[in-house]
């Protein structure tokens, strides 16, 4: 037990020493659309069934665990992120203990890869301070995993009692070892890994108790039961999980040590394959699950089965010859550090699978910043997340809430309702990662992408301006993202400013006074002079070009332990 506890304290340290620079990095996509505000409902109204959100089928332990430390410590960004690490540490140890289990007919120590490769890879580095699901859903399921194996069975059905709270999903594991245990003839202990189906049964009845749906309401059962099912959805979901576990963030490197230590690995482990074949059963049902059900198919999805992955190309490392052990070790390796800032240059991802998501909420931080010291009280029109950012005050972007127009997206098809009407602020910004080879927007892909998934690009920020007659007041691009504010004529007259921090940390609430004060300090020259200068203000720069329409500027690289990277922005007045 006191080997264990070293082990987690290890941890703990090393997950919060490369975090440290992003506890106050503002909450995020469905963080603040969704576990934030159910967890609030939980802490300050007792509503177990979230108002401030849309209800659904994820079951509220998470929410509870987030409410709790509120409780305890105050509502922060930084006790959410340091609560989130409290399970990322305990995911580290018990990837170790399992990796432990499964090695332990192997030379050498090979259980020392797999936190290691966990801790730098770009799901776990940014799921494990995200106030989300699947990293305390990838924690219990590698704990009860290992419990199963070391036959606690009385731990390992508590475990999967909380397990099944955390996410719905994750009950295919129960499931898993009573059809196990049904077939090796302990049908008692069998019906026993029932149990933790009957509070999840619970939590459903409540749900359709208060919403009059089993899974909180029409469209998210639509979305996420039938939706990837068709079969087209179905294969391209498939076909990114393959990619997603075995070739992406150089997984590749991983999966080739596997394949050309398939045959001697596999004599090495067979007096413990029971074992194995039970892990690897857990890992097909959790993907197979995910894959077909879930309609947004995402990578932090297949967090739960990281782990395994991690532990397999480790054991194949073991009977690896050493000049391909060295290489591979060094390309997983070095590619995992870089995939944190490297993104795909082929096909769109979501930010949050990697730091690109820390850029991303610091750019609308920094938009949102602008809008509540110089534009409060104006309509806001923009698409979600950034109109909750705006209207919910308290998750790293506004003191007060801001009124705000929501539309769907940025396409044509959103923009046209808007043209018969009075716009009078309008942010605009990136939503998802487009690489400028986009193969998605070609040829027979565009096509099959706009037929199943109803894709359509979003317009050019400068073409919603020409079409809703708006003018350009303030823009920001970092690391490939970008975020600009566009003013219509109900607006008041835009004047030079700078937000302090912007593009390399999150404006403070302390720093909107000085936001204001330092609207003085760079005031523009006599109009029709074109005057352009720098300042320095944590490694930003800053220019003001009267008249001018356009914004530039590209975001510099950063270091992985501490995220400071510069952008140039460009004032218009």
């Amino acid at each position: 037990m006191r080997s264990r506890l070293v082990v987690f304290l290890v941890a703990l340290v090393a997950v919060i020493a490369l975090h440290m620079p992003l506890l106050s990095v503002p909450f995020f996509w469905d963080e603040l659309g969704q576990y934030v505000p159910a967890a609030r409902d939980i802490a300050w109204g007792g509503s177990w069934i979230p108002h401030s959100a849309q209800p659904n089928i994820h079951p509220p332990l998470v929410m509870a665990y987030l409410a709790g430390v509120w409780r305890l410590f105050g509502f922060s960004i930084a006790a959410a992120r340091l609560a989130m690490l409290l399970w990322a540490a305990a995911g580290l140890m018990a990837t170790f203990l399992l990796a432990i289990r499964l090695c332990r007919t192997l030379p050498g120590a090979p259980a020392f890869w797999p936190p290691v490769l966990l801790l730098i890879a770009p799901l776990f580095v940014t799921q494990s301070m995200m106030a989300q699901l699947d990293m305390p859903a990838m924690v219990l399921t590698t704990i009860v995993l290992l419990l199963f194996l070391e036959g606690r069975a009385a731990s390992c059905l508590a475990v999967c009692m909380a397990l099944v709270m955390v996410k719905e999903t994750a009950a295919v594991v129960p499931v898993l070892f009573a059809i196990w245990l049904y077939r090796e003839g302990e049908k008692r202990r069998a019906l026993c890994f029932l149990l933790p189906l009957l509070p999840l049964a619970g939590w459903l009845l409540l749900l359709h108790g208060k919403t009059g749906y089993a899974l909180g309401s029409q469209e998210f059962a639509e979305y996420n039961l039938f939706y990837t099912l068709h079969p087209v959805r179905l294969t391209m979901a498939v076909i990114r999980r393959v990619y997603t576990l075995f070739l992406a963030d150089f997984h590749w490197a991983g999966t080739l040590s596997l394949v050309l230590a398939w045959k001697v690995l596999r004599r090495a482990l067979a007096p413990i394959g029971r074992e194995w074949r039970l892990v690897l059963a857990a890992c097909a049902f959790e993907i197979a699950v995910v894959t077909m059900f879930g309609g947004a198919t995402l990578e932090r999805y297949l967090l739960p089965v990281l782990p395994v992955f991690y532990i397999a190309v480790a054991a194949s490392w073991t009977v690896l010859a050493k000049l391909p052990r060295v290489a591979l070790q060094a390309i997983l390796v070095a590619g995992l550090i870089t995939s944190n800032f490297w993104s795909s240059l082929f096909w769109p991802f979501p930010f949050e699978d990697n730091l690109a998501m820390v850029s991303m909420a610091r750019l609308e931080a920094s938009a949102a910043s602008v809008i509540e010291s110089n534009f409060p009280g104006h309509a806001v029109t923009t698409a979600w997340p950034m109109t909750d950012a705006l209207r919910r005050p308290g998750l790293g972007y506004v003191e007060t809430a801001q009124p705000v127009r929501r539309i769907r997206d940025f396409t044509a098809a959103s923009i046209q309702k808007l043209e018969r009407t009075n716009v009078d602020l309008m942010i605009i910004y990136s939503r998802d990662h487009e690489p400028r080879w986009n193969l998605l927007a070609l040829g027979p892909l565009n096509s099959l992408h706009r037929r199943f998934y109803g894709y359509e690009r979003p317009l050019p920020p400068e073409a919603i301006a020409t079409r809703l007659r708006l003018r350009l007041v303030a823009g920001w691009q970092e690391r490939g993202q970008w975020i600009r504010i566009y003013q219509g004529s109900g607006a008041p007259a835009s004047t030079a400013f700078i937000v302090p921090g912007a593009g390399s940390g999150t404006p403070s609430p302390r720093n909107r006074d000085n936001t204001r004060r330092r609207t003085a300090d760079c005031a523009p020259p006599a109009s029709g002079r074109l005057a352009t200068w720098k300042t320095s203000v944590n490694s930003m720069w800053v220019g003001v070009t009267p008249g001018s329409n356009n914004t530039t500027g590209a975001g510099s690289a950063s270091t992985f332990a501490v995220w400071r990277a510069s952008s140039r922005i460009m004032f218009i007045t």
